[in-house]
């Protein structure tokens, strides 16, 4: 390419690239890195210092801005590496004393990639998005303030309105077919509205869009298409903006923020977005007053029985607003009953489960749910919450909440508790020392009965006849305390071990259990019958015990009338029910059915029937252990039939 071909071309590119910065609304500036002087800026840039071009070129770019921001640019730009672009917003004060902000993007400008030459700077004005976004959440702030009463939310509500939209008189209005009512009014002039006004919504802005459920918004209503409307020439409004309010329970009216001057700017999108917001934030609060107003004035019945039952409850919606309480509620929490309604129970109780609370109430249907209340004394109430969804004329949804006091009766149950765990502590104490006694008193007493044995031994046929009677008395004696120390230690043992549980067949069982009472079966002449037996889960030590013990019975009380039948079989279609032991023995009254399975307790005298009434007791320990149930059924001189139950 020639070099005039060239030239031309490099000045039709400058000229294209200098249209493009100077007429754009964006503002770029460019500065050198080692003298900080500004050596190029577009208008726009030198409009924001309310300047010239020619008065911004060649001055410091840290001085135009004042020391606070200029301060706030030197901390940016430091550690700015060769070639690197940094994104960032930046707030300040212009000549007018206004605040603005900007949004920009910085370049590190270098040749070498080692040493940055100059920076560049190019940006736009972002003053009204981010009054946008900090107005937004203003309302969100206060939307969320639990500390803050349903009028003061609204009033604070229409203040950060008429701050966004530099206005001066904001209204929430409630409509009814053609009548428009004021129900909130906040203005920083002499207010022309006053809460309660009343007009014909045809004489009012809001006619113009509520039942579309639209927005309404003039800048200068004297040079508008609807100037010559009557709402117009009865109203010295020259600023409009305003939109419908809709509630949980349908349309409510309309808010709308005005003044009696011009605007001066157009409304912009973001604008008509935030009226948006406001109107859902005060259709979400005017839902939720319209909700506790109903319950306070138009339900007498809910009303009533909150008055006068006694019983702790309290009536909400699903997020825990609390719309109305009873008295009781109220009188142990200290509350003043015409305060809780429009407080949210999370924040109005100080309760130990809030997320369970939570959880119960968005559930809508719970029994018996545990909680603890710390009342204003410092003391803890335990309540159970029985919650359950109602209706209440147009309002669905809403949770009636039951607090039972089950304080008492949890200190009942610990008490319990508490006493089975010393009952249980002195059992084991007494099974140990009814172990280690019996234990201790065998030594002693095979020295009674060896040395008994020794004196009939060593005077046989010295003794007269009283003598021998005494040395005979001594030897029984011995004898049956030899016996009972040995059935205690069996039945301590039983006690204290627990099951080891694995799979048993009873029948095989059954079969080394006739093989260990062989000797006594054929003495009695006994007849034992074992039918089909379930298999178990349980101890097999145990169990033998059991089974040994239960024929043994049988056939220690057989009748002398008869030959000795004993037959076990399972019961049920599937055998799963249980074991049966019966026999045709000398049976028993069914009056002490229960005390036959007591320790020591015996129906019939020792000289009859050898014994201590202890087998049966193991018996129904082991069932104890495995948490089956042992019982009897009896007939004197027909037999007994004793029953394992597994179910």
């Amino acid at each position: 390419m020639s070099q005039p071909l060239l030239k031309e071309t490099f000045e039709v590119v400058g000229a294209q690239y200098k249209d493009i910065v100077e007429t754009t609304d964006s503002f770029f500036v460019r500065w050198e890195a080692e003298t900080d002087k500004i050596i190029y800026c577009n208008q726009p840039f030198a409009d924001r210092w309310s300047s010239t071009v020619a008065n911004i070129i060649g001055k410091s770019m840290y001085d135009i801005r004042g020391r606070e921001a200029g301060d706030s640019l030197r901390e940016f730009m430091e550690g700015f590496k060769p070639g690197e672009t940094r994104t960032s917003i930046f707030t300040t004060t212009v000549a007018d004393g206004t605040t603005r902000s900007a949004r920009t993007f910085t370049r590190a400008i270098t040749h070498d990639g080692v040493t940055t030459v100059e920076y560049q700077t190019n940006g736009y004005d972002c003053t009204e998005e981010q009054a946008y976004i900090a107005a937004r959440d203003k309302l969100f702030a206060i939307f969320s303030d639990e500390g803050l009463g349903y009028q003061q939310k609204l009033e604070h509500l229409l203040e950060v309105g008429l701050e966004y939209y530099q206005l001066d008189t904001a209204i929430v209005s409630m409509i009814i077919g053609d009548s428009f009512e004021v129900k909130c009014a906040y203005s920083s002039v002499e207010q022309k509205f006053k809460v309660g006004t009343k007009l014909k919504l045809e004489d009012t802005f809001c006619g113009l869009f509520v039942e579309s459920e639209t927005q309404l918004a003039v800048d200068n209503v004297s040079q508008s298409e609807i100037g010559e409307l009557p709402c117009c020439k009865v109203s010295d409004v020259e600023s409009f903006i305003g939109a419908s309010i809709q509630t949980a329970n349908g349309p409510y009216g309309a808010v709308n923020f005005t003044s009696n001057k011009p605007r001066g700017k157009p409304y912009s999108a973001d604008d008509h977005s935030f009226l948006l917001f406001i109107g859902n934030w005060i259709g979400l609060l005017v839902g939720n007053q319209e909700q506790i107003d109903f319950m306070s004035k138009q339900s007498e019945y809910y009303q009533s029985l909150f008055q006068t039952v006694p019983a702790m409850m309290f009536l909400s919606d699903a997020d825990g607003l609390i719309i109305s309480a009873s008295n009781r509620l109220c009188h142990k929490l200290n509350i003043d009953p015409e305060l809780l309604p429009g407080k949210n129970c999370y924040n109005a109780f100080d309760i130990d489960d809030k997320a369970g609370l939570k959880a119960a109430l968005l559930d809508g249907e719970t029994e018996r749910f545990p909680l603890t209340l710390t009342l204003p004394d410092g003391e803890y109430l335990e309540v159970e919450l029985n919650c359950s969804i109602k209706t209440v004329g147009t309002l669905q949804g809403l949770r009636m909440v039951v607090l039972t006091d089950v304080s008492e009766r949890n200190k009942a149950s610990r008490s319990v508790e508490e006493q089975n765990r010393l009952l249980e502590t002195a059992n084991e104490n007494l099974n140990q020392f009814a172990f280690i006694a019996s234990h201790d008193l065998q030594e002693p007493l095979r020295k009674i009965q060896q040395f008994s044995s020794f004196l009939e031994d060593d005077l046989d046929g010295e003794l007269n006849d009283d003598a021998s009677y005494h040395l005979k008395v001594i030897v029984d004696a011995s004898n049956r305390m030899s016996t009972l120390i040995h059935d205690l230690l069996r039945f301590s043992g039983a006690s204290q071990e627990e099951p080891q549980h694995e799979p048993i067949s009873l029948n095989k069982l059954l079969d080394e259990v006739i093989v260990e009472l062989d000797i006594v079966i054929e003495e009695s002449g006994a007849v034992i019958t074992i039918e089909s037996l379930p298999d178990v889960e349980g101890d097999k030590g145990m169990l033998r015990q059991l089974f040994v013990n239960l024929i043994s019975n049988g056939i220690k009380y057989r009748s002398k009338a008869r030959p000795l039948r004993i037959t076990v079989k399972g019961l049920g279609e599937s055998l799963q029910e249980g074991v049966s032991v019966s026999d045709n023995g000398i049976g028993f009254e069914m009056e002490f059915a229960r005390k036959i399975f007591e320790p020591f307790n015996r129906l019939h005298r020792n000289k009859d029937y050898k014994g201590n009434g202890i087998g049966l007791a193991i018996c129904s320990t082991v069932c104890d252990k495995h948490n089956w149930r042992l019982s009897a059924e009896s007939e004197p001189d027909v037999g007994s039939t004793f029953l394992i139950n597994f179910t």
